[in-house]
């Protein structure tokens, strides 16, 4: 016995298969948005990320620079100051401690703008608005065709009775037999709602898309400014190494400056001020140590650790010119 087919039945399961489609397809723009933000949110947070560790090294170059900018101060005031005075006494002439200080300022921190972050929106508001105008676009071409149709003058707004006119028109157009005034309008309500309706539906996708390409574009640009940041990093973080390595060897020459120093008022005390030919040969040894310790505690505090806000390769040379005098004051000593 053959089933007889139930219209009920069929009926739910239509709505049941439409209803399925369309919370598939809400589904898939949803899955696009989620992909969206997470795009957009993981940019930000990469771009934080790298921003906040390039402070943090800045934080820390910057204090650095303040220490060895208090060490060079010091130094210029006291040790250096006294070597100027007692080799003066010897015989030199040359001005030591007469320097015009300038704390270094770099900015490595000011290049790589990062790029600019907003989580865009879904699109709903502006796809609203041109429906609207569409709409009323296509609503106000029927009526003007109309109108021409009809010989209404179009230069002024037509009175009731010609509005319906023209919707008795339009209703006749589409039913020639039963039209009316009421199927007019009912036509061109339905006609306009459509189109805004398809109007707003493909603006929404194609926000939805643009937002999509942006995001994607987005993460690259944040990937990009990453490895830039990086690299940037890395040069603060040879400058502030640079920087440490300058204080320490400046304040062990500043030691030995020191000890030198006591070496000259002890043979100013036993010798004398007089021709420098005329000192005993270690006093001479110990005089020409103290001066080329002078001169090079000053040319490290005359030469800029920054040039055009990076490192300067001048300092990058005397400090390998101090670690080298050290090593060999040192040799001497031990």
């Amino acid at each position: 016995m053959e089933k007889e087919n139930n219209p009920e039945i069929e009926t739910k399961e239509e709505n049941s298969v439409e209803k399925e489609s369309k919370n598939i397809s809400k589904e898939k723009k949803d899955d696009k948005y989620e992909e969206i933000y997470t795009l957009v949110d993981s940019s930000k947070s990469i771009i934080d990320s790298v921003e906040q560790q390039i402070k943090e090294e800045m934080d820390r170059l910057d204090k650095d620079i303040k220490n060895l900018g208090e060490l060079e101060k010091s130094i210029l005031n006291s040790t250096l100051k006294t070597s100027e005075e007692l080799l003066k006494e010897i015989g030199y002439e040359e001005k030591l401690s007469d320097v015009d200080f300038d704390t270094p300022s770099f900015d490595y921190d000011k290049k790589d703008r990062p790029p600019v972050v907003k989580k865009p929106g879904r699109g709903k508001f502006s796809a609203f608005l041109l429906s609207l105008v569409g709409g009323a676009a296509v609503a106000g071409g029927v009526l003007f065709f109309v109108m021409k149709k009809l010989g209404i003058d179009y230069h002024t707004l037509p009175s009731k009775e010609q509005f319906i006119e023209m919707f008795r028109w339009i209703g006749e157009f589409i039913a020639p037999s039963k039209g009316n005034e009421y199927i007019g309008a009912l036509v061109l309500g339905v006609v306009t709602l459509l189109v805004m309706f398809v109007i707003y539906k493909i603006k929404v996708i194609l926000s939805v898309n643009k937002n999509l390409r942006f995001a994607q574009s987005l993460r690259e640009e944040a990937d990009m400014h990453k490895s830039k940041r990086e690299q940037r990093k890395e040069e603060i973080q040879r400058t502030d190494e640079h920087v440490n390595q300058t204080r320490d060897i400046l304040d062990t020459l500043n030691v030995l400056l020191d000890e030198y120093n006591a070496k000259l008022k002890r043979i100013l005390h036993i010798e004398g001020a007089k021709n420098f030919n005329d000192y005993h040969e270690k006093s001479k040894k110990d005089i020409e140590d103290a001066y080329m310790i002078a001169k090079e505690v000053r040319l490290i505090i005359v030469t800029p650790e920054e040039n055009g806000g990076e490192l300067n390769p001048d300092s990058l040379e005397v400090l390998r010119e101090s670690e080298s005098l050290l090593n060999s004051m040192l040799q001497k000593l031990y």
